[in-house]
């Protein structure tokens, strides 16, 4: 009986994360800067693509891994003549919410948090 308990609470623990395909809208904030970011995405397993837009930035190819310690991916835009790389590092807090922190390489030491709703519906 231990054995099979043991069984199901190792099972449960390594469930990976929601299926992430789909629309999300991510509400950021970095520096105090707030900032509306949409990414479309397909998984595939654990990999992770698609595509992601702003509001200072056109679309741009994202990509990434899920798994059960949460969701990683990035992505690289122009912004003003320079390069930027943003990666968004998070976890699902229901099954279409999640929340995370985010690194921008391109400016020093800019780093931000966000909220991420996904969109019923939109695939």
């Amino acid at each position: 009986m231990k054995s099979l308990l043991l069984l199901l609470v190792f099972s449960a623990s390594s469930l990976p994360a929601e299926d992430m395909t789909g629309t999300w809208i991510f509400q950021t904030n970095m520096l105090g800067n707030r900032e509306t970011v949409e990414c479309a995405f397909q998984q595939k397993a654990a990999e992770l693509a698609g595509s992601c837009k702003g509001e200072e930035f056109p679309p741009a190819p994202a990509s990434g891994v899920v798994s059960n310690e949460g969701i990683r991916f990035s992505f690289n835009y122009v912004f003003a003549g320079q390069n930027f790389a943003c990666t968004y590092t998070g976890r699902q807090t229901g099954k279409t919410e999640m929340t995370g922190s985010i690194v921008v390489t391109g400016i020093d030491g800019v780093s931000g948090e966000f909220k991420a709703t996904k969109q019923e519906g939109k695939k």
